[in-house]
């Protein structure tokens, strides 16, 4: 699944948009693969930029108490467990790729639209933009 990013992606936090360019960037990378190298390099480069990408979050939460911070590093905890569980696939060769890229373009647009979208206005009130 190949996700076009659009103004409507926007969490209206400058960093976080840019980072999340950068993990769509990622993900549609991915869709684009065939071969297992090439697919267990993106993972790993997708699995260490969300890594990233969550611990930023997850600073600005704590900085200001984020009312739904617990609940979004659920979420956060969750895909990198999923992650784990397709590398795992992968490598033992039980991975289907259509399984892979949509998970992964489901799950960043959603998190992104839904569960981003909800800190934006928060921290734009604690003058993060």
């Amino acid at each position: 699944m190949s996700i076009k990013w659009q103004d409507i992606n926007s969490v209206n936090v400058a960093e976080f948009d840019a980072q999340h360019k950068i993990l769509v960037g990622l993900v549609n990378k991915l869709a684009k693969k065939k071969d297992k190298k090439s697919i267990t390099e993106i993972l790993k480069d997708l699995g260490q930029y969300a890594a990233y990408h969550f611990k930023a979050e997850e600073n600005y939460f704590n900085k200001f108490d984020y009312p739904a911070k617990d609940v979004h590093s659920s979420q956060h905890k969750s895909f990198v467990k999923k992650l784990r569980l397709l590398e795992k696939k992968h490598n033992q060769g039980k991975l289907e790729l259509p399984e892979l890229n949509d998970f992964m373009g489901q799950w960043w647009i959603n998190h992104i639209n839904h569960i981003d979208f909800e800190y934006g206005n928060f921290l734009n009130q604690h003058g993060v933009f």
